[in-house]
């Protein structure tokens, strides 16, 4: 039974309001397509394995610092498994600077705002895909001394929950930087 006739073949829309209900339904259609679902997430904290880093200290203080300093960069940083995810690179940074603060602490290392050593961090890029049921996060992470010294550790890390990928992937880069014998070296200056 076709929905749009009437009994004996007369159609009930007529055909300007049928074009009209096309466009209409084509449109909504459109949008729910190019919107799909979109995460953004931020990160958590994800701590530095016991002995995944060398051990050292300082007396002197160290201060620690989101380098976008309150900008936020949103970003999408990957379609992966049916839905978009967006990130805010100030966030992804600001994870990195209290996992830094977290890890200094625990080596006794003063932190303090005002220090004359500067350790200016900034993820320069995230990046998110999906691969055989594996998600798998590429983080950028920038680091700047008030001496000069600059790196970028760029890591990937791989688990099989999107959000452990990229906090997984933060804490990686955190403990390349803290693995770093000039950063080791400047700290412990």
């Amino acid at each position: 039974m076709d929905l749009l006739l009437a009994p004996g073949g007369k159609s009930r829309i007529s055909e300007k309001n049928f074009f009209k209900l096309y466009a209409l339904a084509s449109i909504c259609i459109v949008f729910i397509v190019l919107s799909g679902c979109t995460t953004h997430y931020i990160p958590g904290p994800y701590p530095i394995k016991k002995g995944a880093i060398p051990d050292f200290t300082s007396s002197s203080p160290v201060g620690v610092v989101n380098a976008l300093q309150g900008n936020s960069k949103q970003v999408v940083i990957g379609v992966a498994d049916g839905r978009k995810y967006v990130g805010d690179l100030y966030e992804y940074t600001e994870a990195a600077v209290n996992l830094l603060q977290v890890e200094l602490g625990e080596k006794n290392v003063p932190i303090l705002s005002s220090a004359k050593k500067t350790l200016r961090l900034e993820v320069i890029k995230a990046s998110l895909f999906y691969e055989s049921f594996i998600y798998k996060t590429n983080i950028a992470l920038k680091v700047e001394t008030d001496k000069g010294y600059i790196r970028e550790y760029n890591v990937v890390n791989s688990s099989g929950i999107d959000d452990r990928s990229i906090d997984g992937a933060i804490t990686k880069a955190v403990t390349s930087m803290l693995n770093d014998n000039n950063i080791i070296d400047y700290i412990k200056k």
